[in-house]
């Protein structure tokens, strides 16, 4: 008899003279590589004997054993959900296909992003909406608006990610952002309250915002070309002012 035969013959034997739950675990594993019949159906209650749903769900899934999959994926559901483990309930939620179940654990959750994604998937662009606001996901929001054909909507939301962005200090990013929907004087304005003058001044003189230039420069310390501008605004005073500053 080969040593694989002699396992196989004492299979049980040797699994209940293991002492330890981790030495068993190791035992089946071990006999589920080697195909010895029931040693998968021994590990999944093993697992499930210790509450370790999710592996014997995954175990089961991997032998192919579907309706018992499910049965261990929906007995984790329910118990995460009776444990208020929202976030877990809506992971089998999702595995098992019930996704309105699963928007429903996202929310209580307070995963309001990714439900505003389930949201979308399924179908419910108010509720998307909605929810991607809640989550400050505006850029998505935004996005969303804009397939729905909603511009003003859309403008609303890349108007908060602009903001939020400046809250952040992430100056450059709201400049771009504002810049890249035509928003020209907003980023002027993202720039002059995060005090950068200068960039803030030449856009204010691209767009014509002479006399807003002029004195922008000034904060930047740039005399020169705050002379310049004050020259061609007939400001003759302020312009030789500038340039004795400049000068100094």
């Amino acid at each position: 008899m080969s040593g694989r035969d002699e396992v196989i013959q004492n299979f049980q034997q040797i699994l209940d003279g293991i002492e330890t739950p981790e030495g068993k675990i190791g035992f089946l594993k071990r006999a589920i590589q080697a195909s010895i019949d029931g040693a998968g159906d021994r590990l999944i209650e093993l697992y499930e004997g210790r509450d370790r749903l999710e592996e014997a769900a995954r175990l089961a899934e991997k032998l192919q054993m579907t309706d018992r999959a499910r049965g261990l994926f929906l007995k984790k559901m329910e118990k995460d959900e009776a444990g208020e483990n929202f976030l877990e309930a809506a992971q089998s939620a999702q595995i098992l296909g019930l996704d309105d179940k699963a928007l429903n654990y996202l929310e209580r959750a307070g995963q309001h992003g990714p439900a505003g994604q389930l949201a979308e998937k399924l179908g419910d662009a108010r509720k998307a909406l909605a929810l991607y606001e809640k989550a400050g996901w505006y850029e998505e929001a935004a996005s969303l608006a804009e397939k729905l054909g909603l511009r003003d909507e859309a403008m609303r939301f890349y108007e908060k990610q602009i903001g939020e962005y400046e809250s952040s200090d992430l100056v450059h990013e709201a400049f771009e952002l504002a810049e890249r929907l035509g928003l020209t004087e907003r980023a002027v304005s993202v720039y002059e309250r995060a005090g950068v003058y200068e960039h803030a001044a030449r856009l204010a003189e691209e767009m014509g915002q002479s006399e807003r230039a002029m004195l922008l420069y000034e904060k930047a310390g740039l005399f020169e070309q705050a002379a310049k501008l004050a020259e061609g605004l007939g400001r003759a005073e302020a312009a030789e002012r500038y340039r004795l500053i400049a000068s100094l």
